[in-house]
């Protein structure tokens, strides 16, 4: 006599697993704003004295520090080129921005009272907007190809992942010396916007040159780097054909 055979009982979803996330990542919010106040607030700290040798150990100190402990996009450029590439999802991006727009309330206010004024600065334009625009544009491309190219070196371990803080903190400074005398190198539409927001010169044509050269250097520099990956990883499978 054959025994019936049981047919599987499909299980009621849990409300856990029918829950659909939300768009928005509080812990992604969370973490994204502390690394940019972290970062922006340590910098101008007078305690290792004014010269260029102390301005390059705060950068590269703080960006190691920044990325070791957080390890954040801190530009909304950045954000947007990799969303664009389909490197974070929505829910990561829209957390992000979130974040940055708070700290663009928020950095200089805390400036102004962590600070003495002589360190309450941002970018300025000392030449026509055209070659400002040109220099801030072709230094975020830049900074933004040098940030990216330590994710082609495939290494787990903590000293590793300095060396790449490191390399990150050297391409700032680096690209900041490179611009700094003619736009003030602030290569992070985040940093303009707060600087304008907090002058109160948020829509001035010298806002709006800011806007436009770091978001364009900055989504270009994602787009060309992910293009760049793409065509040499397609190389590589044609030797290996």
């Amino acid at each position: 006599m054959r025994t019936p055979s049981k047919k599987p009982v499909k299980k009621a979803p849990s409300a856990k697993s029918s829950a659909q996330p939300s768009l928005f990542d509080t812990k992604t919010f969370i973490n994204e704003y502390i690394s940019c106040l972290f970062l922006f607030l340590t910098f101008p700290t007078p305690l290792l004295g004014n010269s260029w040798v102390s301005q390059w150990a705060i950068q590269l100190l703080t960006v190691v520090l920044n990325n070791q402990l957080f390890g954040s996009f801190l530009s909304p450029a950045i954000v947007a080129g990799v969303y664009m590439t389909g490197g974070v999802t929505k829910r990561f991006a829209v957390a992000t921005l979130a974040a940055h727009a708070l700290v663009a309330v928020t950095v200089y206010p805390l400036y102004a009272a962590t600070y003495p004024p002589s360190l309450v600065f941002g970018p300025h334009c000392t030449a026509d907007l055209s070659t400002c625009f040109l220099y801030e544009t072709a230094c975020t491309f830049t900074l933004t190809i040098l940030c990216s190219l330590p994710m082609l070196v495939n290494t787990t371990t903590r000293f590793g992942s300095v060396m790449k803080s490191v390399w990150i903190g050297l391409s700032v400074r680096a690209m900041m010396e490179a611009c700094m005398h003619v736009t003030g190198a602030s290569m992070n539409v985040l940093i303009a916007l707060s600087w304008f927001l907090f002058n109160g010169e948020l829509f001035s044509a010298e806002a709006a040159m800011y806007y436009a050269s770091a978001t364009s250097g900055g989504v270009l520099g994602v787009v060309v780097f992910g293009w760049g990956v793409g065509w040499w990883k397609g190389k590589g499978k044609e030797k290996v054909a």
